[in-house]
């Protein structure tokens, strides 16, 4: 739940303050196009940034440090 509460957050400041980082935060919450949609898109793109963000720990996690 927390987790899903920090993707939220992260969605909300992202509108409010858009970045040039071009991540996929960036691509996904056009503030235009978010703020028209019905409030089942912005569930589901609730939905996609917390599955985009357990994707992404989860392969930062797992991946091994280069041996050198």
């Amino acid at each position: 739940m927390q987790l899903g509460q920090q993707s939220v957050s992260k969605i909300k400041e992202r509108m409010e303050k858009p970045s040039d980082r071009k991540d996929f935060f960036y691509y996904l919450t056009d503030p235009e196009r978010v703020k028209a949609a019905h409030q089942d898109f912005r569930d589901r793109l609730h939905s996609t940034c917390t599955l985009l963000t357990i994707a992404g720990g989860d392969t930062t996690s797992s991946t091994p440090l280069p041996r050198g």
